[in-house]
């Protein structure tokens, strides 16, 4: 039986992951998260989905371990009496908002949790693969040609993040690929992006505007709703992970993970006002303050992983309306979230 060890297992896509591995009879489970949730106003909303999470897990029997990756001692132990085949390190901060707000909590969690992490694999408890999720904040703004189209970057596009999330991310993918030259360290780098489903309690754009819908709230655009995203429901991205475990194509390599299609946050509302016609829709004049993005280019994962995403934003956002609906009255949403 392979043990495959997740660290930020609990988090919205760590939890989807090891519930969905468990399910392989060839596969024992496990996770790291120390429960860290750094929005004070969501506090509430975490611990509801937390708790449902933590069912989820037990009923597959997936083992928990809260441990924070910022502990050596523990982590070296923990990691050497489970020993590993495989590690995915999604441990994290949530999104890329939270380094923005607490950069020193960014770099704790991010950097320092990967060298952490990192050096135990090397020098005490080698593995087979070790699977990073990092992000397309990496690229920083999406080229565009003569013409202002985007250009969808590929894995080999120049990267130049311009936040600090897809700073301490990029970094981390070239302390890994350093492990690998000098400590022949076996490695999978995925990047995903935008990314929603159920179980999300960190107040991304899906999120915020399909509880604003369903709780009667106006959804707000900034910048007029004009701002591209390659919206990916969680399904596809865990599938695509899952991909990479065992399949020899993976290995050292890195991957763009997406639905592949750049769409508007315009757009996005108005798909949500077609399920829930009572939305109110209205523009805002705050300025946008994430890179110019769109599509990525998941040409790579087709060919060597044979991902095959399933979910247009149509149709991921209908199951997530509903998925919603079964648990709104028991969230709290503030007016105001920052």
């Amino acid at each position: 039986m392979k043990k495959i060890l997740i660290t930020g297992g609990l988090g919205f896509v760590g939890s989807h992951l090891a519930i969905e591995l468990s399910k392989n009879p060839c596969f024992s489970v496990s996770i790291i998260d120390p429960g860290k949730y750094f929005f004070a106003k969501g506090l509430h909303n975490y611990n509801y989905y937390n708790n449902i999470k933590i069912n989820l897990l037990h009923q597959n029997k997936v083992n928990i371990f809260n441990i924070d990756l910022l502990n050596s001692e523990k982590i070296t132990k923990l990691i050497k009496e489970i020993k590993p085949e495989i590690i995915v390190h999604l441990a994290s901060v949530s999104v890329a908002g939270v380094a923005d707000y607490y950069p020193d909590k960014a770099k704790e969690n991010i950097f320092d949790a990967t060298y952490n992490l990192l050096q135990t694999v090397v020098n005490k408890v080698p593995v087979e693969r070790f699977i990073y999720i990092s992000s397309s904040m990496v690229y920083g703004h999406f080229p565009k040609d003569e013409n202002g189209n985007i250009i969808l970057p590929n894995e080999d596009a120049p990267c130049n993040p311009i936040d600090i999330y897809g700073s301490f991310k990029l970094c981390c993918e070239h302390l890994i690929k350093a492990f690998h030259y000098r400590k022949k360290l076996p490695y999978v780098i995925i990047r995903p992006t935008a990314i929603y489903g159920h179980n999300d309690c960190n107040f991304r754009v899906t999120e915020l505007f399909v509880t604003n819908a369903l709780l009667g709230r106006p959804i707000l655009l900034d910048n007029g709703g004009l701002h591209l995203l390659d919206f990916t429901y969680i399904d596809d991205v865990v599938k695509g992970i899952c991909s990479t475990i065992e399949n020899p194509n993976a290995l050292n390599q890195t991957f763009n993970l997406s639905y592949g299609k750049g769409r508007s946050i315009k757009e996005l509302a108005e798909i949500i006002q077609q399920y829930i016609p009572d939305t109110k829709i209205e523009k805002s004049n705050f300025p946008p303050f994430r890179p110019n993005r769109g599509a990525l280019d998941i040409s790579k994962a087709k060919q060597l992983l044979n991902f095959s995403p399933e979910f247009s934003l149509e149709k991921g956002i209908k199951i997530y309306i509903e998925q919603v609906k079964e648990h709104i009255l028991n969230l709290h949403y503030p007016v105001k979230y920052f």
